[in-house]
């Protein structure tokens, strides 16, 4: 079995999406299982926090940028995404972590995602 199709099967069984944010050119890599919850073909960054997050828990991901910025790794976070396809508004959980050279210098954060629970989710 391939890293590739055990990632698939993890993503599958879990509810678990992977991403990485590249801060030198600030490229976004999401996985499948990201796609689905946010319903998106793809996105940027920006429109993570900008567009398919909730008003109000758009300061929830600036602090945990912050605190990995400062060093602080991991970071967990919960917070209210939009689905771009239904509008449903979902909770989600996120671990995140820096990415480091071998000089020790900040070049990328990495992550898991996690879709919680539907308890009382409602459309926007």
């Amino acid at each position: 079995m391939s890293e590739n199709s055990m990632l698939d099967t993890i993503e599958e069984h879990t509810n678990l999406g992977v991403w990485y944010l590249d801060l030198i050119t600030m490229e976004f890599t999401i996985s499948d299982k990201i796609r689905e919850m946010y319903g998106i073909a793809n996105g940027t960054y920006e429109q993570l926090l900008n567009d398919f997050t909730l008003v109000e828990d758009r300061t929830i991901l600036e602090q945990a940028r912050l605190k990995l910025m400062s060093g602080e790794t991991p970071v967990m976070v919960q917070y209210r995404m939009i689905d771009q396809t239904t509008g449903e508004i979902k909770k989600v959980e996120s671990t995140c972590h820096r990415v480091e050279n071998d000089e020790k210098e900040l070049i990328g954060f990495k992550g898991v995602t996690r879709l919680l629970p539907k308890r009382g989710r409602r459309k926007k």
